[in-house]
């Protein structure tokens, strides 16, 4: 799947509005602790920072449909502002609110609520034994695919292992009584 793979997180276009005479930003590095000069096109980028995992492989489709189209819109408006005065708050507002979600600070929490809402759902999927059983048997109705759940037991608890045609799907450890 192609398509770009370094990720802005500020736009590179608008990052061009703050560079010197040289075409470049002054950027501290706070790892090395210093002041470097840097090109736009390397600065406030991630590799696949927006990139879905779809078939083993980064899918650019949230950089290339959402993302892109939002770039191009707010570099048109402030073209025009700084060139013809023209203001289009719309477009402009609709930039500037989206940068607040492309910070990697904003994924991560993103993320740390998509796993949350995971575990709570598979906390509630796997309650009782009924209600797992339960949902393996409509898995297996819906996809054809057969399911072997193995339990051993072992100090600190009991292993589950799920299989889904023979290959092993998810490790389950519970610790404590086992029930």
């Amino acid at each position: 799947m192609g398509g770009p793979r370094k990720h802005h997180y500020v736009a590179a276009f608008y990052q061009r509005n703050f560079v010197n005479e040289k075409g470049l930003l002054w950027v501290y590095d706070r790892w090395r602790q210093c002041y470097t000069e840097l090109n736009p096109t390397s600065v406030c980028a991630e590799t696949d920072l927006y990139s879905l995992k779809r078939d083993g492989a980064n899918d650019p489709l949230v950089e290339i449909k959402v993302l892109s189209p939002i770039d191009e819109m707010g570099a048109t408006a402030i073209r025009r502002l700084r060139s013809e005065g023209m203001v289009d708050r719309a477009a402009i507002a609709c930039f500037v609110g989206f940068q607040s979600t492309r910070l990697p600070s904003a994924a991560k929490i993103i993320r740390e609520l998509h796993e949350r809402a995971a575990n709570a759902v598979m906390q509630m999927t796997a309650a009782t034994e009924e209600r797992m059983q339960a949902t393996i048997d409509n898995y297996v109705r819906q996809t054809g695919k057969s399911i072997d759940v193995s339990r051993v037991a072992g100090r600190g608890g009991s292993r589950e292992s799920a299989r889904v045609d023979g290959d092993e799907a998810c490790v389950i450890r519970k610790h404590g009584r086992t029930g």
